[in-house]
């Protein structure tokens, strides 16, 4: 593993470590388990993973950007960023959007012109997730979290169709009225396929 791969690790104290919280909480049953770190948080707008999860591949897309709603000649006011701020080895965006692309309204109407995440590492089951909270660098208030795409084959990749306030992916809708202050990522998580379950929302 690299240095996108997530672990968890003791806080060198020797007391009680979060570490061995969270093996308590897992003992005893717990279903949320809240990380004081960034790594693992079931609170906010960052993804929750399951206890014990480390991630082959971890990285943004698009790093903490403002929303970009200023944007008059799009039908929804919405604009997304250029994808690819920090790809990791092995990863590759094809048919990237430019600057300043208006989201697709419907989530679909702009075809086969969406971007797409392709890879050559085999056995890596990876998925893409559109993170939006309220300042400060995307740490505050939750205001979505959607689950663009996933894949388990790298060579097929995941098409990554950028949707509006008000649609619906993959089960999860965006709120039709994103506050015009909001701040938004896009993660890449891969987890090394048959370990699908460390992915809990």
């Amino acid at each position: 593993m690299g240095d996108d791969a997530i672990e968890m690790t003791d806080d060198g104290s020797g007391g009680f470590s979060r570490r061995n919280a969270l093996k308590a909480g897992v003992a005893l049953g717990v279903g949320a388990a809240a990380w004081s770190g960034a790594s693992i948080t079931s609170l906010g707008g960052t993804p929750a993973y399951a206890a014990g999860c480390t991630f082959a591949v971890k990285f943004d897309l698009v790093t903490c950007r403002n929303t970009d709603q200023g944007a008059s000649q799009c039908p929804e006011k919405f604009r997304y960023h250029v994808l690819g701020d920090q790809l990791s080895s092995g990863f590759s965006i094809q048919n990237n959007i430019t600057e300043g692309t208006c989201c697709n309204p419907g989530n679909g109407a702009n075809g086969t012109s969406h971007p797409f995440l392709k890879w050559t590492t085999t056995g890596l089951t990876c998925q893409v997730r559109l993170l939006i909270n309220l300042p400060d660098n995307c740490s505050g208030t939750a205001v979505a979290n959607v689950l663009l795409g996933s894949g388990t084959n790298g060579a097929t990749g995941i098409d990554i169709d950028l949707p509006c306030p008000g649609d619906t992916v993959n089960g999860t809708t965006l709120p039709a009225n994103v506050p015009s202050q909001s701040q938004y990522k896009i993660t890449v998580s891969c987890v090394t396929t048959g370990k699908e379950s460390c992915f809990t929302s």
